[in-house]
């Protein structure tokens, strides 16, 4: 199984329509972005893969789904 697919179960596993943004925000940085940073160091990734591992990331902390895209309206 490849880290990006790691990576996107993690995030589709965990319920977040249970937790609030800063809880969204504190699972990826704390989880993913600590398997990221170690990979980084040791593989080199497509810029593709980059791409799609944000895409979840910014979907999951927002909605709470990595499939379900929000648009954030700013007062």
């Amino acid at each position: 199984m490849l880290m990006i697919d790691k990576i996107k179960l993690k995030l589709a596993s965990w319920k977040g329509t249970l937790l609030l943004v800063m809880g969204h925000l504190l699972l990826v940085k704390l989880v993913i972005q600590g398997l990221l940073l170690y990979s980084f160091k040791v593989y080199p990734w497509p810029m593709s893969f980059i791409k799609s591992i944000d895409y979840w990331i910014c979907n999951f902390i927002w909605s709470g789904d990595i499939y379900h895209k929000k648009l954030v309206i700013v007062a």
